[in-house]
């Protein structure tokens, strides 16, 4: 079927596609920035801020917000992001911190689009993860700048990201990465977080954590708790650190009044026509479903063709 004319105004034209900035010292104060987040513990799992109520085992992962935090303001980041992006102006976004106890790696991935119009929570995560491994709605993808920072001297935890496209060969941040970072694009750049820690730490969870978990500190380090009751400690070098910054970029004045100009916010009737079109041009089923939000068989279709470009094939 073919598209109706649809108006476009490209958020991501090529002059604002980036390229990894490596940032050599990210604070100038990093025992500050260190006492802080240990006076924010106990931490929650990110499953606990994510997960459906269903899920009762989640990643060994722990997560808080630094939003509010001088963190987020530190000057580091908005230079890096221009120069990642070619930017004239930045608008800061949100700030977060990750820990992260030994515990697999992960797989190769993007971080969560978000779309002219078109985002969550009203878009479903699902849809937004298709979107963006498609390829076909960069003229609507947001420009989000991601900056970084970690504190980690442990075993494994690299960064490793294919900032060349997926086909090419990554590059990685290795450990020892201490108050250093990195200003990328993670919504079109393809990256992986290695294994962190030795493998038998590794294999103390490695089918997760239970949902309510909590990270403590403790006086050689971390403590793992959960209903009441101790699960592990770790030393303070068996936790990897790392603070992730983002912000809105953008070219110039033209191009931010592009995206504060709501006449070319993607609607879900465009976003079924496009992913139906390309469909048709793969020769496969083009339908157009009359709950694509809710639909299974079209959920699953789009899952299927438009992978990660690491799935094994069938």
């Amino acid at each position: 079927m073919a598209i109706e004319p649809i108006q476009r105004q490209a958020l991501r034209p090529e002059g604002i596609r980036s390229r990894p900035v490596k940032m050599d010292r990210v604070f100038a104060d990093p025992e500050a920035v260190l006492d802080e987040i240990r006076s924010m513990a106990p931490f929650s799992t990110i499953g606990s801020q994510f997960a459906g109520p269903e899920v009762n085992e989640v990643p060994n992962w722990f997560m808080a917000s630094l939003t509010e935090s001088p963190v987020f303001h530190d000057p580091v980041w908005i230079p890096a992001a221009c120069e990642a992006f070619g930017a004239k102006i930045v608008r800061p976004l949100r700030c977060a911190l990750n820990l992260n106890p030994p515990a697999p790696g992960s797989p190769p991935h993007l971080d969560m689009s978000s779309f002219r119009g078109f985002a969550a929570p009203e878009a479903p995560i699902w849809l937004l993860g298709v979107m963006g491994r498609s390829h076909l709605f960069l003229d609507w993808l947001v420009p989000i700048a991601s900056g970084i920072a970690w504190f980690w001297r442990g075993n494994g935890g690299e960064l490793e990201y294919w900032a060349d496209g997926a086909n090419r060969p990554p590059s990685a941040e290795t450990s020892p990465l201490w108050n250093v970072g990195v200003m990328s694009d993670n919504e079109v750049m393809w990256h992986r977080v290695g294994a962190i820690g030795p493998a038998e730490r590794r294999a103390e969870f490695g089918s997760g954590v239970p949902r309510g978990a909590t990270l403590h500190l403790a006086a050689e380090g971390w403590e793992m708790r959960y209903d009441g009751r101790q699960l592990t400690t770790y030393r303070a070098d068996e936790v990897r650190i790392s603070i992730v910054w983002k912000g809105l970029v953008f070219r110039d004045e033209d191009h931010l009044a592009s995206f504060e100009n709501h006449d070319y916010d993607l609607r879900i009737d465009q976003v079924v026509s496009i992913f139906a079109e390309d469909l048709a041009d793969r020769g496969l089923p083009a339908p157009c479903p009359s709950d694509p939000l809710n639909n299974p068989e079209w959920k699953a279709l789009l899952e299927r063709t438009y992978r990660s470009p690491f799935d094994q094939a069938d």
